[in-house]
Formats: C-alpha cells, structure tokens, sequence
C-alpha cells in the first residue's frame, strides 16, 4: 500500500484461499477496509463474478503483488484459463513456491493486461527508496487525522498531543507502520550524510 501511494496506483487487496480460515479473511477484510481499501475475496470454491472481474480489469494493467505461496498464480491462471502457469505448495525450507513464479508474466485480459509477478518474503522499506514523507501515504487512516495533532511535524509515533486515537486504525496496523518508521529513521541516521552526498 506504502508504494501504491507513492507510485500512484490503485489498489485492491484481494484475499485468496479464504477456506483456509474464515475467521482470519474476516478479520483482515474489516481490517482493510475500515482503512479505507477496496477488498475482494475467493476461494478454492469461489471467483469474483464476472461483472466484476470486467469492472477491475477492463482496460487496465493490473500487477498480482503478494508474498510467496498466497495465490498468486493460481488466481492468474483461474483468471486467464492458461494452463502453463506452474504453481504449487510452499517449500518448508526455503519458504517460497515449490514451482513459483520467477520472473514476471504478462497477460493479455479484459483488453488490458495482467502481471504476475514472484513473491516476496517481506517488505524492507529500506531498500526499495521509501522516504519518511512516503510511509503514511499506504495508512489512509493516518492521513485522515492530518493537522489534528498537537504538533505539524507528528510522526504519530507516541508523541505528546498525538490524535492517533481519533483515527481509527487498528493495533496491527499501527504497530507495522511504526515498525517501518523506525526502520527507516534509523536508516536516516546510518546513511543520511552518505546519501545527500550523492
């Protein structure tokens, strides 16, 4: 969401494999949703209908963006009906795909075009060039509380006067984005000088 916003690109989380665990797509869908984005839902059993399939990918160029193991490829190939597509079970050991994607695969569909594209095992903010200014842009419900604190330059962080209550967002999502703030600060401190000498 974090390089959504800062690239420009709308997004929909899309939650696959939704009969592993109701309770958990439940929470994550009211979760993301309450933030703000747009969330869709399929199963082993269920695809989106398709008006709204069109709707999505009508015309566009549409990237499948995820960690290793969540769908990806299978959700391409239910999409498309190309059957070259190679999926399969995590690994235990290596913690990707056992027959994942490895490069990105463009599609021809809906008179655009979809990306499948390899998993990833975590974000690292760090080394993808995201700014302090780029984080909040991926937490609408952070940008929501714009001007409400007591002070201009709050990084939402524990600061006095902060009005991050009054936003909404959940525990998790806090925690992450705080998790990347710090990370990137103390990027900042490390290679900051470095940087600017550029």
């Amino acid at each position: 969401m974090i390089l959504c916003a800062k690239l420009d690109i709308r997004p929909i989380v899309w939650l696959t494999k939704t009969d592993l665990s109701r309770e958990k797509a439940d929470a994550l869908k009211s979760e993301y949703q309450k933030a703000g984005f747009r969330v869709v839902e399929t199963s082993v059993e269920t695809m989106l209908p398709k008006d709204q399939i069109h709707e999505i990918f009508q015309g566009h160029t549409v990237g499948i963006a995820g960690q290793s193991g969540v769908g990806k490829s299978t959700l391409c190939h239910r999409l498309t009906g190309m059957d070259h597509i190679e999926v399969g079970d995590i690994s235990e050991r290596l913690r990707r795909g056992k027959h994942t994607t490895r490069h990105v695969e463009l599609f021809p569909f809906e008179g655009g075009f979809l990306i499948d594209t390899p998993g990833f095992s975590s974000l690292e903010v760090d080394r993808i060039g995201i700014e302090e200014e780029d984080l909040i842009g991926g937490y609408p419900e952070l940008v929501a509380i714009s001007g409400k604190c007591r002070f201009l330059d709050c990084r939402h962080n524990g600061e006095l006067g902060c009005a991050v209550e009054e936003s909404g967002i959940s525990e998790g999502r806090l925690a992450r984005y705080r998790e990347f703030l710090d990370i990137i600060i103390e990027n900042s401190k490390k290679y900051g000088k470095k940087k600017e000498g550029l």
